[in-house]
């Protein structure tokens, strides 16, 4: 800048540049842009987030409400470096509202309890102005959690224990089979080819143990897993007891009722060689009382040993009672879980009790 002053002299200011400041074009001096403009994103536009996806988990809880399920919602960040929140929208797929959860700082939340169903779920991010993307992609998903079978019993074994046998199996991996649910195992007189409707139940115990003392019997023993709301693994874990493992023994008496069942009958009746419920309309339950007495000879320590061959089915899954193929849930049928029979003994010195 120049300025005149009144002692007729001249005043100078003067700026000192640097060289790269200014780029010559045909001689002249042009500007160089040294501090081009910023490259942050617009912060009035927030990038959409990704999907969310929905896993499902059971908890233990505290008192006596046992074993219950959460779903997990996660999803992608979104590319926004200004997001800083995010905002959950969910719904039965019945319903036309959403629940929503907002201000969440992570990439997951959780929903604690949700009722088994269909739902919907989607995402939105939101920056720190308060500017919202739009929702992600709509999710619908089936929450199942404590529908779902167990997984099925594994390292199932059995080993003669004092006159007994000692099945073992390692800890089931589901919650609600640990809490409030049973390893059901049951034993078929087949040593090849039994299937868990031939069985008939030994015993029950926790789902939180990993042994227990069943009947040293030769055959198959089979074993699943129960759930806390009567959910049975899909597959069996199985052990055959050989001759070999029982031994030791010499047989006093023997009773054999099939295949005549000539005792008295309340709501089971005999066809063929096999004992049916008459009427499983009238009573879920029935009863054959055996023909005679099984007389020991003396008295003394017995072991008393059943062989029980038996067929749980259902009785409209037989041709006779299906409808149209196409209606058919299943060709093969249902796995029966819960049929069983029972043997009821009594003992006594005295003939005259008989």
């Amino acid at each position: 800048m120049i300025t005149a002053c009144r002692d007729s002299g001249i005043d100078l200011e003067l700026r000192e540049t640097a060289s790269g400041v200014y780029d010559r074009s045909s001689g002249e001096e042009t500007v160089r842009d040294l501090a081009p403009n910023t490259t942050l994103p617009d912060p009035f536009t927030v990038q959409v987030p990704g999907d969310p996806s929905i896993t499902g988990k059971l908890y233990s809880t505290t008192g006596s409400t046992g074993v219950k399920s959460k779903a997990i919602i996660t999803w992608g960040a979104s590319d926004d470096r200004f997001a800083d929140r995010y905002q959950l929208k969910y719904k039965p797929a019945t319903q036309n509202n959403f629940f929503v959860r907002t201000g969440i700082r992570d990439l997951e939340t959780e929903l604690i309890d949700l009722a088994p169903g269909y739902y919907d779920f989607r995402v939105m991010a939101r920056n720190s102005i308060g500017v919202e993307s739009n929702y992600s992609s709509e999710m619908r998903v089936l929450l199942v959690w404590l529908r779902e079978p167990p997984a099925a019993v594994s390292n199932f074994s059995v080993i003669p224990s004092n006159f007994y046998a000692l099945a073992s199996w390692t800890l089931p991996p589901d919650l609600d089979v640990q809490i409030n649910g049973l390893i059901v195992i049951r034993h078929s007189p087949k040593t090849t080819g039994a299937v868990w409707e031939d069985g008939v139940i030994l015993e029950e115990f926790p789902g939180g143990g990993v042994q227990g003392l069943v009947p040293l019997i030769t055959g198959t023993y089979m074993a699943k897993a129960k759930d806390s709301i009567d959910n049975y693994s899909t597959s069996i874990a199985s052990f055959v007891a050989t001759e070999r493992m029982v031994t030791g023994f010499t047989t006093v008496a023997t009773s054999t009722q099939a295949p005549s069942f000539t005792g008295t009958k309340t709501n089971v009746s005999v066809v063929g060689p096999v004992l049916n419920l008459t009427d499983p309309t009238v009573s879920l339950t029935g009863e054959d009382l055996f023909s005679a007495a099984l007389d020991m000879g003396t008295v003394a320590t017995r072991r008393f040993e059943v062989d029980i061959e038996a067929i749980s089915y259902v009785a409209e899954d037989l041709i006779g009672s299906r409808g149209l193929i196409s209606s058919w849930p299943l060709v093969s049928g249902a796995t029966v879980n819960d049929c069983d029979a029972t043997i009821y003994a009594s003992t006594t010195d005295r003939p005259r009790f008989l």
